[in-house]
């Protein structure tokens, strides 16, 4: 029976009945984006106010593919078969191009098309593709990115064939970096190729990146700020403070590196680790500075010449006050060890 209806068949030929186009209908499914490359060097466009990066994403969809051909109907009660199936380059299929594609890569090798006695053919084509997409990172992690997915025949016109495209919104999201939260599909209208155009949103889930990047700054951070407990004159408050400096300037080098990004393109979260980065590097020099004036006994001095000042401008304006023998004490002085003796 096969071999019968296959004979005289022309796989090249679009099954199509006079001058009206083929309408091919087709369910697109995205089961999920497996993983975006940020390894290759990536390319940085501008759009508006917003940083754009270029990133490939890999993605596995299943389009459903159903028409009508006239050629392959038989008659049930001398074939007494509801539906056959075949290979599927036994067969005339649509033909697809993807404008952001680089490499596509069927999930079934020898796919095949079920053919039913009224001529209505099926045809199941799982495919995981890797794409271009333009990543807005500027508010990494909480960003939302739209991918687009653009096929076209390149083989036939807008009045040779027609697509009645539709999407399941069943997505099947694994755990993975990148979520896929809606998926919005429509036919190109007005052009000379035919096809239709589908978007992607996706999602970033910003959990890892809280634990493992924002969570340990804000320890170090908070760190820093309770560092005021420890003691002055014996040094322990200045170790801890270069002992944080220095650490944190080890996780922020691993940090720019691990962060996605380029010259022109860079995360709101560079700009927070940078000024964790200042502050803790401010706040290591105002120790010095506290150290050094604590142990020099230049507080003591300070308030001596504070107090005199006092005393001699009260003096001038009360000439006949008296005053105690504090307003007349000499300058504090630093005791000499043996050695500096």
């Amino acid at each position: 029976m096969v071999t019968y209806f296959l004979e005289n068949y022309s796989t090249v030929q679009m099954p199509r009945k006079g001058s009206h186009p083929l309408w091919v209908k087709i369910q697109v499914c995205v089961s999920n984006v497996l993983d975006h490359d940020s390894i290759s060097f990536p390319r940085t466009v501008t759009e508006g106010k917003a940083n754009i990066l270029r990133y490939t994403m890999s993605s596995v969809v299943l389009l459903n593919q159903s028409w009508n051909d006239h050629r392959l109907q038989w008659n049930e009660t001398e074939y007494p078969y509801s539906t056959i199936s075949v290979p599927w380059n036994s067969v005339w299929t649509p033909a697809f191009n993807i404008r952001e594609v680089h490499m596509v890569e069927w999930k079934d090798l020898y796919p095949h098309v079920k053919i039913h006695s009224n001529g209505w053919l099926q045809y199941y084509l799982p495919m995981r593709i890797d794409s271009n997409c333009n990543f807005e990172l500027f508010h990494y992690p909480e960003d939302v990115t739209e991918c687009f997915l653009s096929f076209f025949s390149m083989l036939e016109n807008d009045r040779e064939l027609a697509f009645n495209v539709s999407v399941d919104n069943e997505i099947e999201n694994v755990k993975h970096e990148y979520l896929v939260r809606k998926v919005n599909i429509q036919a190109s209208r007005g052009k000379a190729n035919p096809g239709f155009i589908m978007t992607l949103q996706i999602k970033h889930t910003p959990v890892k990146t809280v634990l493992s990047w924002i969570a340990p700054s804000f320890a170090v951070s908070v760190a820093d700020m309770v560092g005021f407990l420890l003691p002055i004159l014996d040094n322990e408050r200045i170790s801890f403070k270069v002992t944080l400096l220095l650490a944190y300037m080890v996780f922020h080098s691993s940090l720019v590196e691990a962060l996605p990004g380029a010259s022109s393109c860079n995360p709101l979260l560079i700009y927070l680790f940078n000024s964790t980065l200042l502050l803790l590097f401010i706040s290591m020099i105002e120790t010095l500075i506290v150290t050094r004036l604590a142990n020099e006994d230049l507080l003591l001095w300070m308030r001596w010449r504070l107090r005199d000042k006092t005393c001699s401008r009260v003096h001038s304006v009360f000439p006949g006050i008296w005053f105690s023998s504090d307003c007349h004490s000499d300058p504090p002085t630093r005791k000499l060890s043996g050695k500096e003796g």
